[in-house]
């Protein structure tokens, strides 16, 4: 019952969290330059100390499309954290971001508040195969199309077990041992 409760709570989350992406977020298609380690100051006052678990950086981004028309620069920067110190964000070369500005001007990234985009051959910017993993009724008004990608991308299979839950036949051809995606999404399907 726990589990079911919990699960339930999760899922409004994630719905109130994207519904919020459009509002309050300064949205776009960014390429890192810089990333840097980064400790937050230390709040301390005679009623309270602030101690943070999580990991921190300071990351650069070159804005290549803007979702939002929010913002002037063609970079940001700004601060983020992870429990593992992981910063997935990081890793793909394009992503779509969603920081938010703080009261003292800074700006930050809610963890998890990313998804991969790649450029489709005809110029678009497309979320790859099932990579979007949104709430069931974000998914059932999303039309996923046959779709190739300007760059070679695929998977590495690590595990056969995770294979058809994460790479379902809908979304992916197996080549050697590799899934490459053959489904997109339009970004701009999600943010008219």
């Amino acid at each position: 019952m726990y589990q079911k409760i919990l699960h339930l709570f999760l899922c409004f989350v994630s719905i109130y969290n994207f519904s919020q992406l459009k509002k309050d977020s300064i949205v776009f298609i960014g390429e890192k330059i810089s990333e840097e380690s980064y400790s937050p100051p230390k709040i301390v006052n005679d009623t309270l100390k602030v101690v943070y678990l999580d990991y921190a950086i300071k990351v650069k981004y070159h804005i290549l499309n803007k979702l939002r028309d929010n913002y002037d620069s063609d970079t940001i920067e700004f601060i983020s954290f992870d429990h593992y110190g992981d910063f997935n964000f990081t890793k793909p070369k394009y992503v779509l971001l969603s920081v938010k500005k703080t009261s003292d001007g800074s700006f930050y990234l809610p963890k998890y508040e990313y998804k991969t985009v790649a450029k489709s051959i005809d110029g678009k910017w497309a979320f790859r195969g099932n990579d979007i993993r949104l709430d069931k009724e974000l998914m059932s008004k999303v039309v996923f199309q046959p779709m190739l990608f300007e760059e070679n991308f695929s998977y590495i299979i690590k595990s056969k077990k995770r294979l058809r839950k994460r790479f379902p036949k809908a979304y992916y051809k197996r080549e050697n041992n590799k899934m490459v995606p053959i489904k997109g999404v339009y970004v701009d399907q999600l943010y008219k």
